[in-house]
């Protein structure tokens, strides 16, 4: 069965073409890998026989570890999760950090990202697969007021029309996140493309800066982590 499903998204894959811009295609894989191949290997896995827990032993001990995690379609966050898992169990208290579509400019975005709904293996991940883990998810859009997102947007914009060497926003030059960014997004290639291409991606990058900034502080301030842990700084 399992390799009928895997022959039938190969043949679909050749017909469509261009499978990573064709939300039919990008579903269907998607769908099917999680249900047939992902859940059922997750739920035996995870199905533990004896529980570690020892949190209550632990008391006052409990190291608070913060896994900013964010992405959710990268093969890496099973990898992640896995390990949140294993630390929980060992009496960990752990919050893992995620974007719930909040980022307008993110890893996953990119000159080559299909522009129909970029966030849906992200979404599809976040609702279908993590829930299975039992992990305690916080999501960025938590932390941010919409009021404090109408604020950073609007500086955003007057910002990418001529960003400067520095800015220290919260204590942290955001520059070079920002320029690595961009350069990311464009594949080095950014003078290749018009003003009006290329603003609107800079302007994404510095809104999403401030949020990351602004989000980690206030984690940092009320729930105050001994440990960020994560694949990626």
């Amino acid at each position: 069965m399992k390799l009928k499903i895997l022959q039938f998204i190969r043949n679909l894959n050749r017909k469509l073409g261009n499978p990573a811009k064709t939300i039919l295609f990008r579903y269907l894989r998607i769908y099917l890998r999680h249900y047939f191949f992902v859940k059922p290997n997750l739920l035996s896995q995870l199905k533990l026989k004896s529980q570690i827990n020892v949190s209550n032993k632990l008391g006052e001990n409990r190291k608070k570890i913060l896994i900013p995690m964010i992405e959710s379609s990268h093969y890496q966050f099973y990898h992640l999760l896995g390990l949140s898992k294993a630390l929980q169990l060992r009496g960990a208290d752990v919050k893992v950090l995620i974007c719930d579509s909040f980022l307008n400019g993110c890893e996953l975005k990119s000159v080559t990202t299909s522009k129909v709904d970029p966030c849906f293996n992200c979404r599809f991940n976040r609702e279908k697969t993590l829930p299975l883990y039992n992990l305690d998810f916080i999501k960025l859009s938590e932390y941010i007021s919409n009021e404090e997102i109408e604020t950073i947007r609007a500086n955003s914009k007057k910002l990418a029309k001529k960003i400067p060497k520095e800015m220290i926003y919260k204590e942290i030059d955001i520059i070079p996140m920002i320029n690595e960014s961009v350069t990311r997004y464009f594949y080095g290639g950014t003078s290749n493309h018009n003003r009006e291409v290329v603003m609107p991606v800079i302007a994404s990058h510095i809104e999403s800066a401030m949020i990351g900034v602004s989000v980690a502080t206030k984690i940092f301030s009320d729930w105050k982590p001994d440990i960020v842990f994560s694949n990626m700084s």
